[in-house]
């Protein structure tokens, strides 16, 4: 499957909506600027490796994951911290 930012996009709304996170409340666990996540979701922005870690880690999902190179897993508001 090759990458692209669409696809990164849409998986990084699904796992977002499946921890039952909004975007201001993602931005405040990562330190990541909301437009940007905006941006990130939208497709138009690509990431730098740095924040895809961020986001993988904060969403408890895998980096494959919000590449769409594996299945999704759920993850849950509880199950999404912040990283330290």
């Amino acid at each position: 499957m090759n990458y692209s930012n669409e696809v990164f996009g849409a998986n990084l709304r699904r796992i977002r909506r499946a921890a039952d996170v909004t975007q201001a409340e993602l931005a405040e666990m990562t330190g990541i600027d909301g437009s940007y996540i905006a941006r990130l979701e939208s497709g138009s922005n690509t990431p730098g490796f740095d924040k895809v870690c961020t986001l993988a880690a904060v969403l408890d999902c895998s980096i494959d994951e919000l590449a769409g190179m594996t299945a999704h897993q759920e993850p849950t508001k509880a199950t999404a911290g912040s990283v330290a």
